[in-house]
């Protein structure tokens, strides 16, 4: 059956994989480029400079540089949200309409209890009689 929450959990997992498949290529890629403009600022300052580079630092760090990386923030122009479908929509619309005919209805039963059937007066004072204690 398709219905069953099995499939139901078995499409989301495969969702969440695949989400989490796409974000790992986008950071590998921010990584590749970043290690790519590290190379050519490199190549340009070592053919710009006519010192003696030692042979221990001519080997790229690969730790050092994946240690210390922290993933560049996304611009406004790159983040992309999905389109609400019409019934994504139709529901928000909704809800919003539910919650001001609630307000509404509840302030206008409000407003006809205060001028109908609030009583403002004070109660009259009771005083009782005094009677003897009943021990019984």
């Amino acid at each position: 059956m398709s219905g069953t929450p099995e499939s139901g959990s078995r499409t989301g997992n495969a969702t969440s994989v695949a989400n989490l498949a796409k974000i790992v290529n986008i950071i590998e890629s921010n990584v590749r480029a970043e290690e790519e403009a590290v190379a050519d600022t490199a190549k340009t300052s070592s053919s710009s400079s006519s010192s003696v580079r030692l042979a221990s630092s001519s080997a790229p760090r690969r730790s050092g540089v994946s240690a210390s990386y922290v993933p560049k923030t996304p611009q406004l122009e790159e983040i992309i949200f999905a389109e609400p479908t019409c019934t994504e929509r139709f529901a928000r619309y909704f809800v919003i309409v539910i919650y001001l005919c609630g307000l509404c209805c509840l302030g206008f039963f409000l407003s006809i209890y205060h001028i109908f059937f609030w009583d403002s007066r004070m109660p009259p004072v009771f005083k009782g009689q005094k009677k003897a204690p009943v021990f019984g």
